[in-house]
C-alpha cells in the first residue's frame, strides 16, 4: 500500500481538537424553577387508627362518668329526700316485724251457752245449702234464706244456732269470733245481734207511696208491666196486700184488665195478679194473631188481583143519554142493586129448610106482604 505524503496524513481527533480554536461558551437563558409536587403522607395502618379512635372514646366516657353531675332543682331534691325517708321507714318496719315473735290466737270458749252446746242434734239434720255471707251484702237476705232453710228441715233452735257460723266467712266470721263467751242462748238473740251489727249493709227500701209513680205506658204490654210492678213492689215497705191492690188499680192503663178489677173486684191481691197474668196471656195471643193477619192480608189481596179477570167494558155507550148509566157496567151482565150477600161460611147454619122457616113465619104473622103484589096478581 502506498504511503501518503506527510501533508495528507489524517490527524487524530485529539490533534484536531487542539488545532481548532477555542470557542466561547454559549450562554443559555436561566431555567425557570418548577415547584416539585408535595410528597404523599405515609399511609397509616388501619388497625392503629381504630385503636386510636377507641381509646379516644373510652377517655371521653370516663371523663363524663367521673365528672360531677349537674345540680338538681330544689323540688326534685326535696322529693328524693322524702323517698329516701320513706324507704328508711319501710326498712325499719320490716326489721321490727322480723324481730317480733309470731302470736297465735287460740280460743277454746264459744259465744253459745252451755245449754245450746250440750243439746243433742239428730243425725238427720243437715246444713242449709246457701251462699256464704261475708259482711258485704244485705244481712236481711242472708238471715231470711238461712232461717227458711232451717225451718223447712224442722231443725231445733239449738241446731239453728250452732249451724249459723258455718254460713259466715271473712268479716262476718271475724265478728262472730269476737263475741263474748256464753252470750247467746237462743236463735232470736243471735239473729238480733247479727242484723244489728251489719245494719249499715242493708238495702234501703222506699216508702209504699213510690208505687204511684210506676204507671203503665199507653203502648206497654200488660205482661211486661206486671213484671216491672212485681219487681218494684219488693223494694218498698209499709204496704199490705190491700194497699198494693188499690195502687195497682190506680196505675193501670184503661183496658180489659182494669175494667175487670172494677166490675168484678178480686178477693185478694194474689187473685188480682193471677187474673192479670191471664189477661196478659190473652193480649199476647191477640197481638200475635193480628200481626199474622196484617202480614198475610197484602199477600192474599195481591193473589186475588192476579187471579181476578179484568172486566170487559162496552166499547161505546148506546146513546148520549145512556152514557152515564152504562158507564162501568160489565158487558152482558146486569149490575147488582140489592144488598151485599155474605159468604155462607160466615152465616149461622140453619136447622130447617128455608121454605119451612118462611111458612112458620107466615103463620105467626111475622111476614108483612107488599100490597102491590096483590094488585099485580089481580
Amino acid at each position: 500500500m502506498p504511503s501518503l505524503p506527510r501533508q495528507q496524513r489524517v490527524s487524530s481527533p485529539r490533534q484536531q481538537l487542539q488545532q481548532q480554536p477555542l470557542r466561547q461558551p454559549r450562554l443559555s437563558p436561566p431555567r425557570r424553577q418548577v415547584e416539585s409536587p408535595p410528597r404523599r403522607p405515609r399511609q397509616v395502618d388501619l388497625r392503629e387508627e381504630k385503636i386510636r379512635l377507641l381509646t379516644q372514646q373510652v377517655n371521653e366516657l370516663w371523663t363524663a362518668a367521673t365528672a360531677a353531675p349537674p345540680p338538681l332543682p330544689p323540688q326534685q331534691t326535696a322529693r328524693d329526700a322524702q323517698l329516701e325517708a320513706l324507704a328508711l321507714q319501710v326498712q325499719q318496719l320490716e326489721a321490727q316485724i322480723n324481730q317480733e315473735p309470731v302470736t297465735v290466737r287460740v280460743r277454746t270458749a264459744t259465744p253459745f251457752t252451755t245449754r245450746i252446746m250440750q243439746a243433742l242434734i239428730p243425725p238427720k239434720y243437715k246444713g242449709a245449702n246457701i251462699q256464704l255471707y261475708g259482711g258485704k251484702t244485705d244481712p236481711q237476705e242472708h238471715y231470711t234464706r238461712y232461717q227458711s232453710g232451717m225451718y223447712m228441715l224442722g231443725a231445733s233452735d239449738e241446731y239453728i244456732c250452732r249451724m249459723f257460723p258455718s254460713t259466715l266467712e271473712g268479716e262476718a266470721y271475724d265478728w262472730f269470733n269476737d263475741l263474748p263467751d256464753e252470750c247467746i242462748d237462743s236463735w232470736r238473740e243471735l239473729a238480733t245481734r247479727f242484723l244489728t251489727h251489719f245494719a249499715t249493709k242493708a238495702r234501703t227500701k222506699k216508702h209504699f207511696s213510690y208505687l204511684l209513680s210506676i204507671k203503665q205506658g199507653r203502648d206497654e204490654p200488660l205482661g211486661k208491666f206486671l213484671e216491672r210492678w212485681n219487681e218494684e213492689t219488693s223494694k218498698v215497705y209499709g204496704a199490705d196486700d190491700n194497699t198494693r191492690l188499690a195502687m195497682l188499680q190506680e196505675v193501670l192503663w184503661t183496658g180489659g184488665f182494669s175494667r175487670s178489677l172494677i166490675i168484678d173486684p178480686p178477693r185478694d191481691y194474689q187473685r188480682a195478679l193471677l187474673r192479670g197474668q191471664n189477661y196478659a196471656l190473652a193480649e199476647e195471643v191477640h197481638n200475635r194473631k193480628r200481626a199474622q193477619k196484617s202480614t198475610s192480608k197484602p199477600q192474599k189481596q195481591e193473589q186475588k188481583q192476579l187471579e181476578k179477570p179484568k172486566p170487559l167494558r162496552e166499547d161505546k155507550p148506546r146513546d148520549d143519554g145512556d152514557k152515564g148509566r152504562n158507564r162501568g157496567h160489565f158487558k152482558g151482565r146486569r149490575p147488582w142493586i140489592g144488598p151485599k150477600l155474605l159468604a155462607p161460611e160466615v152465616l149461622t147454619p140453619l136447622t130447617h129448610s128455608v121454605s119451612h122457616i118462611l111458612e112458620a113465619a107466615d103463620q105467626e104473622g111475622l111476614v108483612v106482604r107488599d100490597p102491590r103484589i096483590s094488585e099485580i096478581q089481580q
